[in-house]
């Protein structure tokens, strides 16, 4: 099942991931594109479940957007918004 995503240019340069399905998905980020002008780069990634890449984007950062499919990028914002929100009201 494809991902779409895109990640910031840097980013594969600037990363250490930890876990072997980090090192995979960070291997396939830095092949990818050619960046736009703000400085992202678009990319299809496959993943073997939803909630596999749920785990393997949010451990990426800040710097790794979820374009696609809606059900994922939408996952990702729900976990994201409540720490998010948390922080926010310090």
């Amino acid at each position: 099942m494809p991902v779409s995503i895109r990640r910031r240019h840097w980013y594969a340069s600037h990363r250490t991931p930890r876990h072997a399905s980090w090192e995979a998905a960070a291997r396939a980020l830095a092949g990818s594109g050619t960046p736009d002008p703000d400085g992202w780069v678009r990319a299809a990634l496959p993943v073997e479940s939803l909630d596999h890449a749920h785990g393997v984007f949010l451990a990426l950062g800040e710097d790794v957007e979820v374009l696609g499919p809606p059900e994922l990028r939408a996952a990702v914002a729900a976990t994201v918004h409540a720490p998010a929100m948390r922080y926010a009201s310090g």
